[in-house]
């Protein structure tokens, strides 16, 4: 089930999530420090203009998306499903939901050039790359005629 965060608890939730998708991203970046913990983060993201979903199954927390207002449109700005429940579709679900949230809106993300498997993902979902520079693509999702 995915549902639209809006308590403490699911905040601290997805603070954890993001704190683990930021060490995952030391595979590609070694420039973040191996410490690194985010905290309080959502909590003072979800009322401004933002969307932050949690997945869960059985009220096990399994992933989240985020995305925030961001130039003429709005950016997701955080993926991650917990590695004990990856390859069972759920980015691809979690993803899905936002890009029906945000369905007006021009939608961007970006993700790593090396980081092969996201970039899959969001291209077999309709994004392509509108700009390529320092190892990072930024990508515009391409509304398709099975979205309507």
């Amino acid at each position: 089930m995915i549902i639209k965060v809006d308590n403490i608890e699911d905040c601290q939730i997805c603070d954890n999530f993001l704190t683990l998708l930021i060490q995952d991203e030391r595979t590609y970046n070694n420039t973040i420090e191996e410490g690194f913990v985010v905290k309080d983060y959502f909590i003072n993201m979800i009322k401004k203009d933002t969307i932050l979903l949690l997945y869960k199954n059985k009220e096990i927390p399994q992933g989240y998306v985020f995305a925030k207002k961001w130039e003429d449109g709005y950016l997701i700005n955080g993926l991650y499903v917990d590695v004990n429940f990856r390859n069972q579709g759920i980015a691809t679900k979690l993803m899905k939901e936002i890009i029906k949230q945000l369905k007006d809106n021009l939608i961007y993300l970006v993700v790593l050039k090396a980081n092969e498997k996201a970039f899959n993902l969001y291209q077999k979902l309709g994004f392509v790359v509108i700009s390529d520079a320092n190892n990072k693509l930024l990508m515009r999702y391409q509304k398709r005629d099975e979205d309507e």
